[in-house]
C-alpha cells in the first residue's frame, strides 16, 4: 500500500467525483492517479502497481458511483467460471489479452459480478483482475500477497503479473528445470530477495514488461541480488509489450536463447 502521507492531501483538495494524475515518489511521469469519491479517497500509482484506499467517517449523498471494485475485501459473489454463464464472455476478455484460459489454473478461477473481475486464487491468496478496462487499479490483490512462486529449479523467470506468470509458465511447460515467479509489480521486495537466496537458482532472469517501470525495476533488481550467488539477466519482450502480449514460441525461444548464451 502507498503511505497516505504520499497522496492524501492532495486527494482531499478535489471535489468530489474529481480525479487528478500527479507525480509519485522520484518519478519523472505523472503515473499516480487520485480519486476523491462519494465515500473514500483512493490513489494507484500505474508504476510502482499499488495504491492507497481511506473512507470517509461521513459520507455525501450524492450521484457519484463508489468504486466497488477497489474495495480489499474479498467478495462474497464469486462464482465458479467453469460452467457459468460468464465463462464465454471471459474467454473473449482473455482472447483481448493475448490470454487464453488454457493457460489459466481451471480450478482455481473465479467471477465476481458485483467487482466485476476475474478471481484467481493462486498459493492460498486471492487475486482478482478487472474485466472492464475502466478500473484505476487493473490487479487486486488481496491476503497481503507480495509474491507468487518458489523458485526450485537451476532457473528462475521473474515476472511482474499474474497473466504474464501463467503464459510464461505454459510456454516454458516443457521445461521443468525453468521456473516461473511473479513479484507482483516491479520492485524486489524483502519477501522476493529471500525467496531466491532460500532456492539459490543458478540463473535469474528478470522477464519485466518492455517499459520504463519493467527497465528501471529490473535495473534495480539486479543492483540489489547481484551481491548474492548466482547469474542474473534482463530479458526483454518487444518493445512497449509485456511477457502475455507475446507468442508461447517466442518466449520459449527468448528465455532458452538466454539459458544457452550463458558463460560456462
Amino acid at each position: 500500500m502507498i503511505p497516505e502521507h504520499e497522496w492524501l492531501a492532495q486527494a482531499k483538495r478535489l471535489a468530489i467525483g474529481m480525479s487528478l494524475r500527479i507525480q509519485h515518489r522520484h518519478e519523472n511521469r505523472m503515473n499516480m492517479k487520485i480519486v476523491n469519491d462519494t465515500d473514500r479517497w483512493y490513489s494507484y500509482c500505474h508504476k510502482c502497481h499499488e495504491g492507497g484506499v481511506v473512507m470517509k467517517e461521513h459520507v455525501i449523498l450524492g450521484d457519484h458511483k463508489t468504486p466497488a471494485d477497489l474495495d480489499v475485501r474479498l467478495p462474497t459473489d464469486m462464482v465458479l467460471l467453469k460452467g457459468s454463464e460468464y465463462e464465454i464472455p471471459i474467454a473473449r476478455y482473455l482472447a483481448g489479452k493475448e490470454m487464453a484460459l488454457t493457460y489459466l489454473p481451471e480450478s482455481e478461477l473465479y467471477y465476481s459480478p458485483s467487482r466485476k473481475r476475474l478471481m484467481l486464487q493462486v498459493e492460498q491468496k486471492w487475486h482478482g483482475r478487472d474485466v472492464t478496462g475502466r478500473s484505476p487499479q487493473k490487479w487486486m490483490n488481496y491476503n497481503n500477497a507480495q509474491i507468487i512462486g518458489q523458485p526450485g529449479a537451476r532457473a528462475c523467470v521473474v515476472v511482474e503479473d499474474l497473466f504474464s506468470m501463467f503464459k510464461v509458465r505454459w510456454a516454458m511447460r516443457k521445461h521443468p528445470d525453468v521456473f516461473v515467479m511473479c513479484a507482483l509489480g516491479t520492485q524486489c521486495k524483502d519477501e522476493l530477495v529471500r525467496s531466491l537466496l532460500l532456492w539459490h537458482p543458478d540463473l535469474t532472469l528478470w522477464f519485466f514488461d518492455a517499459d520504463d517501470a519493467g527497465d528501471v525495476g529490473a535495473t534495480d533488481a539486479m543492483r540489489r541480488m547481484r551481491a548474492f550467488a548466482g547469474e542474473h539477466y534482463r530479458i526483454r519482450p518487444p518493445e512497449g509489450d509485456d511477457p502475455k502480449d507475446m507468442q508461447c514460441l517466442a518466449i520459449e525461444a527468448l528465455i532458452c536463447n538466454a539459458i544457452d548464451r550463458r558463460e560456462p
